[in-house]
């Protein structure tokens, strides 16, 4: 998806149809095997794996963290990307490779919460809990701050230490955030981007999606970002609480 959105031509050119069909064919044919997978039950077996190696659910996220930690990274930032799929982490990276030299990338999968929105899967990520177990806050996100400090209070780590902030999107926020990392010098970090999130609401294609996120690329957010937490001694884990795909639509249902 990554590459296809960047073909050189216009839209109705017949090497751009040629590769839609293609993409559409994958698509199709993917969605069912993940359909049927989950019906199959298998889905239901993901939350008891070991987080050792790797979180396999985001609730694992927090606890697969605290083995970082007590492997020697104390300090330690987690950027949550709100509704970023694969094909546009595809973009930062390349962008962040192309930008500087300071960064390897270890990448891993991880299973979003069924179903797949923000107030459900982001809670479960920032808590590390299931969804029944933050049940009076299933519908919002106002507890999150609360339920990353208790999570890391609970593993021993003084709150005044552990940092949230949320809705971070343009170049302008960062030296605010950056006083904030100099004030209080915490251990643990949790951050919300959520611009991609909101401009899925606004674009009406993947691909215009993929344009706009190279424009806002280009301001240098993430990469003053990334480079202001690696000053400090962060090691930085960045993730998605769900990804995003192209439908079509069938009217009101």
């Amino acid at each position: 998806l990554a590459r296809a959105h960047g073909l050189p031509g216009a839209e109705g050119s017949e090497q751009f149809l040629k590769a839609r069909s293609s993409i559409n064919a994958l698509h199709a044919q993917s969605d069912g095997r993940l359909q049927a997978w989950i019906s199959a039950k298998h889905y239901a077996d993901l939350m008891l794996q070991p987080v050792t190696k790797g979180p396999v659910m985001v609730h694992h996220i927090p606890r697969f963290l605290r083995h970082r930690r007590a492997s020697g990274e104390v300090k330690i930032a987690l950027l949550v990307f709100d509704g970023l799929a694969f094909d546009q982490w595809v973009q930062i990276r390349e962008r962040l490779i192309a930008s500087t030299k300071r960064f390897a990338f270890d990448e891993g999968t991880s299973f979003a919460w069924l179903p797949t929105l923000t107030s459900v899967s982001r809670q479960a990520l920032f808590s590390g809990l299931k969804p029944r177990e933050f049940d009076d806050s299933i519908d919002r996100t106002d507890k999150e701050e609360a339920l990353w400090k208790t999570f890391w209070q609970n593993e021993g780590v003084n709150p005044n230490d552990v940092m949230y902030r949320r809705a971070l999107r343009q170049v302008d926020q960062l030296d605010a955030l950056e006083s904030d990392l100099i004030d209080r010098r915490p251990k643990v970090l949790g951050l919300v981007i959520d611009e991609v999130d909101d401009r899925l609401h606004k674009e009406r294609s993947k691909k215009d999606v993929a344009m706009w996120i190279g424009n806002w690329l280009a301001t240098g957010f993430v990469d003053r970002l990334f480079s202001m937490l690696l000053d400090k001694g962060y090691h930085i884990y960045l993730t998605a609480d769900h990804g995003n795909v192209e439908s079509t639509g069938v009217g009101r249902p």
